[in-house]
């Protein structure tokens, strides 16, 4: 009988909620649960039996078991042992049961609750390696259905161990969407680049209802490449990204970024909760780092108690967060959004830069498209010859031709346009010209609440571009040094602003934007219609006078009334004379009894699903 052939129809061992643990692992008895699984697996038993063990111990043929199974099977792999290629997922019978691929010991490792440690729990998986830049695992057009429980993924040692996609969940540029597959669900596994030169992600997940949990993806990163530990850009959801420790240089987390090869097709109702998302500082200067999570393309996100830190100014500057909408990279998908993101009761520490908004994606130069025909200009009139401007262009567009940008003010016929300023002399001539849209995609619905921003230096918030009902309340961002600024505002106007309830140290600007003046004249200029009331202000000195009296504005830290500012508890204390008079009653800032859980237990690998409200 091959290695990997089934072994027959069998009842498994499970391993009862009571057996003896200690601190959420399986104490060994003096049998071994997992030894009666397997060999239950040799036994023949009866045809209505609905599961079967497929055996792949060291040496064994992966791939066979792989194409074996059947929804309903486990492909069990033996724990320490080494399987080395590039397998994929087949695409199997429509069913509600799912193929589940485990390790010999995968009952060992933590309960549901806890994230494994590698340092701890390496034993007890199984590895999966690619010896080349592809990925370790991949799945088959419309393959579904998998459980990954217990299993080690990373690169051989040798020559050229860079691998692009170490595991990769649904194709990477689906045309439909019968392509992407469903349902998978990944815990307590391993996934690492190499320890000398990386990776670029982890996992690139476009399948649908794609669940991650309980797992390690660290060891991504690259001096001269955007790196990432979970990356998405053309996948439906939903997903849920829960207890994981995540690293990359370049982000963490990823939404968006590149263009769907499916139109109209948007990520949507993620739960990203109880995360780590961090890096070594030993990266400093090393590596292409640029924020911890960001989201280009999205909708209906829960992001929540999730820890983000270790960023610093590199090949970004130095923001943690950003909610950027980006409709023209690596492609140009125009119905990009960023949309109802819920972004709470995190804690956001070590970076020296908090939030960037971003409302819209401007200018779009690298979808620049050719125009049909040839331009001149005369001061603002653009004549053109077998131009096609009534179908091509519209007001705002730009155009760019010898290599300068024009904007569109006014489209008069097929061969005539306006301009918004005069164009130089050097278009008199017939020149060939491309256009692009002045903007594309929107932003909006973005809610950031109850979270904690530590050890801010620059901006804590910058809101810019058209940005449109942002509800930025019951923040804490105080940092001693104070931050540069609290609100940075720039471009288009962003309407629906949302600033209460925060305790934040003024800085040297406060609230202030490009080319305006601090406080009501950035608010008025940059925020129209903007509710900016009951924040605590700490240190803004004279220009207190220049914001909404709604608005509270002690000088020093001891007159806040916080916890232990020299300890860097910045929660207010029941002392505090602002305790309990913020906007609807609340008191201003976070709640520091949720963000302290947070602190604890998401380091320690437990999820606060289970802990907290």
């Amino acid at each position: 009988m091959p290695k990997c052939q089934k072994a027959g129809r069998v009842k498994l061992v499970s391993i009862p909620r009571d057996f003896p643990r200690f601190r959420g692992h399986l104490i060994r008895p003096h049998f071994s649960a997992v030894a009666l699984v397997v060999a239950s697996a040799a036994l023949w038993l009866s045809p209505n039996a609905k599961a079967a063990n497929f055996n792949v111990p060291a040496g064994g043929n992966l791939q066979a078991a792989l194409d074996a199974a059947q929804p309903g099977d486990q492909v069990i792999l033996q724990s320490g042992a080494t399987f080395q290629g590039n397998f994929v997922l087949r695409k199997k019978a429509a069913s509600t049961s799912r193929i589940t691929i485990t390790s010999t010991l995968a009952g060992y490792l933590p309960i549901d609750t806890r994230r494994i440690s590698p340092s701890v729990h390496a034993p007890y998986l199984a590895r999966i390696v690619t010896p080349n830049a592809n990925p370790a695992l991949w799945t088959e057009n419309g393959a579904s259905n998998y459980n990954i429980r217990g299993i080690e993924f990373t690169t051989a040692p040798g020559t050229n161990p860079y691998v692009y996609d170490l595991v990769r969940l649904g194709p990477l540029n689906a045309t439909a969407a019968d392509q992407l597959g469903e349902n998978f669900t990944v815990s307590h596994s391993w996934f690492h680049g190499d320890e000398t030169v990386g990776g670029k992600q982890g996992i690139l997940m476009h399948a649908a209802n794609v669940v991650i949990k309980n797992s390690a993806i660290d060891g991504f990163f690259s001096s001269w490449q955007e790196t990432h530990g979970i990356m998405c850009f053309a996948g439906p959801g939903p997903y849920n990204i829960t207890n994981n420790y995540l690293e990359a240089s370049g982000m963490p987390i990823l939404f968006g970024g590149a263009a769907p090869k499916i139109v109209g097709l948007t990520p949507s109702n993620v739960v990203i909760q109880s995360n780590h998302m961090a890096r070594p500082l030993a990266w400093k200067g090393l590596y292409a780092v640029k924020n911890l999570l960001e989201i280009k393309h999205g909708r209906n996100f829960s992001i929540k108690q999730n820890l983000l830190e270790n960023n610093w100014a590199a090949a970004q500057d130095g923001y943690g967060v950003l909610f950027t909408v980006r409709t023209c990279e690596s492609g140009d998908y125009s119905w990009a959004v960023v949309d109802n993101i819920d972004f709470r009761e995190n804690v956001v520490r070590n970076t020296p830069q908090g939030v960037n908004i971003l409302g819209q994606d401007y200018y779009r130069a690298p979808c620049a498209k050719p125009g049909t025909g040839t331009i001149s200009a005369s001061g603002t009139s653009v004549f053109g010859s077998g131009t096609k401007f009534l179908t091509e262009l519209k007001p705002t567009d730009k155009i760019v031709a010898a290599g300068v940008t024009l904007t569109v003010a006014s489209i008069v016929s097929n061969v005539m346009l306006t301009l918004t300023a005069a164009a130089p002399t050097t278009l008199a001539a017939p020149t060939a010209f491309t256009y692009y849209e002045a903007a594309a995609g929107q932003l909006s619905n973005v809610k950031v609440v109850w979270n904690s921003f530590e050890g801010i230096t620059g901006n804590a918030f910058q809101i810019q571009a058209g940005a449109k009902n942002v509800n930025v309340t019951n923040n804490t961002a105080v940092s001693n040094p104070v931050q540069n600024a609290m609100l940075i505002g720039s471009g288009a106007p962003s309407t629906g602003l949302y600033f209460q309830n925060n305790v934040m140290t003024h800085g040297r600007y406060g609230v202030t934007g490009t080319g305006t003046a601090v406080g009501k004249g950035t608010l008025t200029a940059y925020f129209p219609g903007s509710f900016f009331r009951k924040n605590v202000i700490v240190g803004a000195g004279t220009n207190q006078q220049f914001y909404p009296t709604d608005n509270f504005f002690p000088a020093t830290f001891a007159e806040a009334g916080f916890i232990d500012a020299a300890g860097g508890n910045y929660g207010l204390s029941p002392a505090s004379p602002y305790w309990g008079k913020g906007e609807y009653g609340e008191t201003p800032g976070v709640k520091q009894s949720v963000l302290d859980q947070v602190r604890s237990l998401v380091p320690e690998g437990r999820s606060t699903v289970f802990f907290l409200r």
